[in-house]
C-alpha cells in the first residue's frame, strides 16, 4: 500500500526563516506498474512563497543495483524532454507547477526502469537547497492483488450503475404509459366501452362459442322431434 513520504526542502529549515520551511515535497513511497504500460510518477509540493518563473523541477533515476544517478526530466517555465539516454521519448510532463504538481509520466515501461526516482523542486530565491522526494518504481508482469481488486470493484460498480439506470428508465416509461391510459379512459369512457362491446376479448369470445353450439344442438333436436311427430300422424291416418 502506498504511503506518503514528506521531504523537507531546506537545510535544517534555518534560523533565518524562523523555523518555517519554504517547500515541502510529497511522493508515494512505492509504485507498482505493469511492463509495457504507462506510469504516472506523482510528485506534489507546497511552498510558503509564491511560485515564480524561476521555479524548477528535476527528476533523477538510480538503478536498484546502485550506481550513478541519471537525469530523467527537467522543467523550468516549460518541459524539457530528454533527447538522449534510456528515457528519450518516454518521459513526458504531466504536472502543473502553478498548482504544486510536479508529476511526470513514463511511457512503455521496461524491467530496466526498476529503481529509485527522485523529485527535486526549487523555488528561488526562497528555496535553493533541500532534499528531494523519492519513490521506488517496481515494474511487474501482472498487476498486484490489491490493484486487481480495485479494478474488479470499478467494473462491478459500473455494471450495477447501468442496471439501476435501465430499471429506472423502464419504470418511468411504464408509469407514464399507465398514466396516459388512465387519463384517456377518464376523458372518453364510452369509447373504451364501445370498443369492448364491438371487439370482445378472447375470453368473451371463448365463452360465447359454447353457447352458440348448445343453441344449434337444441334446434336440431327440435327439428328431429317435429319430423317424428309428422311421421307418426301420417301413419295413423
Amino acid at each position: 500500500m502506498f504511503g506518503i513520504r514528506l521531504k523537507l526542502c531546506t537545510f535544517l529549515c534555518g534560523i533565518a526563516v524562523s523555523g518555517v520551511c519554504a517547500v515541502e515535497v510529497y511522493t508515494p513511497e512505492e509504485l507498482h506498474a505493469v511492463n509495457g504500460s504507462d506510469a504516472r510518477l506523482k510528485c506534489t509540493f507546497t511552498s510558503s512563497a509564491a511560485i515564480g518563473v524561476q521555479a524548477s523541477v528535476s527528476w533523477n533515476f538510480r538503478p536498484l543495483s546502485g550506481g550513478i544517478e541519471e537525469s530523467v526530466f527537467y522543467y523550468q517555465e516549460q518541459p524539457y524532454i530528454p533527447t538522449s539516454g534510456k528515457f528519450k521519448g518516454r518521459a513526458v510532463w504531466s504536472g502543473d507547477i502553478r498548482r504544486g504538481d510536479a508529476s511526470i509520466t513514463l511511457r512503455d515501461l521496461k524491467f530496466s526502469d526498476n529503481g529509485t526516482y527522485s523529485c527535486h523542486v526549487k523555488n528561488p530565491p526562497e528555496d535553493v537547497h533541500g532534499q528531494a522526494g523519492e519513490m521506488q518504481l517496481r515494474v511487474v508482469t501482472t498487476v498486484t492483488h490489491s490493484e486487481m481488486k480495485i479494478l474488479l470493484a470499478a467494473i462491478g460498480g459500473a455494471i450495477a450503475l447501468a442496471i439501476v439506470l435501465i430499471v429506472t428508465v423502464a419504470s418511468i416509461r411504464a408509469c407514464r404509459q399507465h398514466r396516459r391510459q388512465r387519463t384517456e379512459l377518464e376523458k372518453n369512457p364510452q369509447c373504451y366501452l364501445h370498443e369492448e362491446t364491438e371487439d370482445p376479448s378472447p375470453e368473451h369470445r371463448h365463452e360465447q362459442k359454447p353457447q352458440e353450439e348448445v343453441q344449434e344442438l337444441k334446434s336440431l333436436v327440435e327439428e328431429a322431434c317435429e319430423e317424428k311427430v309428422q311421421i307418426h300422424v301420417k301413419s295413423d291416418s
